[in-house]
């Protein structure tokens, strides 16, 4: 009786790295707009091998433009940040209560992120600043949560 009813169900995700958007910190262009590039001078995208969080892309391969002129950098030059994967469960079940015909309680427990994989967010992509070509942060840990619930 404590061990049989009980259901589960999951998820599995994976996604690849979302597209790092590289602009500039500073506007060199004397215009009003608040997007500036800079100058790609060189290939952006790194070896699986020499990528690390401290530099995720080839932070050389960009500059600041010269005065008065626009940079010529894609918003998105094909820098990809670090793939994600996610796997959560659930498990309930439901317990009849002879209070009325319907009445149950409903026992629940989940996990997000169980097998707790760092998912890291894209690396910074603002020329200019300290942590350019850094990944910095990463989405939540391991989320465990237990519920009941009366359905009368």
């Amino acid at each position: 009786m404590v061990l049989g009813g009980w259901q589960m169900g999951g998820i599995f995700s994976v996604q690849s790295g979302q597209q790092v958007w590289v602009r500039s910190a500073n506007n060199t262009t004397g215009t009003f707009s608040l997007l500036m590039r800079p100058d790609l001078v060189g290939k952006p995208s790194l070896s699986r091998q020499q990528r690390t969080l401290l530099k995720w892309f080839n932070t050389s391969a960009f500059q600041a433009p010269a005065p008065l002129h626009f940079g010529t950098s894609p918003k998105s030059p094909n820098i990809q940040g670090p793939p994600w994967y996610d796997l959560d469960l659930n498990i309930h079940r439901f317990i009849h209560i002879p209070l009325g015909e319907n009445t149950r309680f409903e026992l629940r427990g989940e996990c997000f992120n169980c097998a707790n994989h760092a998912n890291f967010l894209p690396p910074n992509g603002l020329q200019g600043s300290t942590t350019f070509g850094r990944i910095t942060s990463a989405e939540s840990a391991r989320t465990l949560q237990v519920a009941g619930k009366l359905w009368f």
